[in-house]
């Protein structure tokens, strides 16, 4: 950056990845401990697959505590001792770094449509969505994952993440609103042919149970939502600043690009947030 960053900064980004890292590791884990024992045999019904993407979603998550994280102590340690970075552990941090990110936002895409078709195309859906199928495109996610970042070697950091905002996390917030509306646009017609089809009791406590399960996932996909925006949005706002001010001094510089990694890597709120919307998905439909 042509200037060495305050002391003081590198020990607070030091300290909150470390926090960061014990946080999304534990956090994580307990996911994917959920996921796999199933304790409420909710998530491993026939027909039933999104289990898989609650995984894939946990472990990308997991990758940012497991290894971005820990890179980032040892470099901001190695900044404090005046050290010189090795270009190495920089590729290891910021590849690791795009690769969970870009995985994490694109499998949040895939759930989103997962849940859209299951419930506007059920038939279809159980024909076609198979064990198999989804294996095959959690890898797919991986795999564009790892070559879409790998482009960061050639564009650099800055670059990168600037065209990273664009796409990916721009377009995963278009997938999740359009899907989230569909879902709901749905769940409202089912609900109102079967107060028109039905006019005995048992029908119309079905009915009840529509619009409580509707009510639920509003307030859940609102969440979502909101901790979606929440962690992505200043983080963006962040790499703007970063790509286009010319004028930013040296310590402005070194704070955003401490600061807005962090915000990309508060992953876990979101994974326990997904698990529990496909349990009362699972449960409700």
């Amino acid at each position: 950056m042509g200037c060495e960053p305050p002391t003081y900064l590198s020990y607070f980004s030091m300290i909150a990845s470390l926090c960061l890292s014990c946080i999304t590791i534990a956090g994580n884990l307990l996911v994917l401990l959920a996921v796999y024992q199933d304790p409420y045999k909710e998530l491993h019904k026939p027909f039933t697959v999104s289990w898989l993407m609650d995984y894939n979603l946990a472990l990308a998550d997991l990758t940012a505590g497991a290894i971005t994280e820990p890179m980032a102590v040892y470099f901001t340690y190695q900044e404090v001792q005046g050290s010189v970075v090795n270009d190495l552990a920089v590729y290891v941090t910021h590849l690791s770094y795009f690769m969970s990110c870009t995985t994490s936002v694109l499998t949040l895409s895939v759930l989103a449509i997962d849940r859209y078709l299951a419930i506007s195309y059920s038939l279809w859906y159980k024909c076609h969505v198979t064990l198999s199928c989804t294996i095959k495109i959690c890898m797919a996610l991986w795999i564009m994952s790892v070559l879409l970042s790998l482009t960061y070697i050639k564009t650099g950091y800055i670059n990168f993440a600037f065209v990273f905002a664009n796409t990916a996390v721009l377009s995963t917030a278009c997938v999740l609103v359009f899907a989230y509306y569909r879902i709901f646009k749905s769940l409202r017609i089912r609900t109102i042919q079967v107060g028109v089809l039905h006019e005995g009791r048992s029908q119309r406590c079905e009915r009840q149970k529509s619009l409580l399960l509707e009510s639920k996932l509003t307030k859940l996909y609102l969440m979502m939502l909101g901790i979606f925006l929440l962690c992505f949005v200043p983080s963006c706002l962040f790499i703007y600043v970063l790509y286009c001010c010319s004028l930013c001094d040296c310590y402005v510089i070194h704070w955003l690009r401490d600061k807005f990694p962090a915000r990309f890597k508060q992953q876990l709120p979101k994974s326990n947030l997904v698990q529990l919307t496909t349990e009362i998905f699972s449960s409700g439909l």
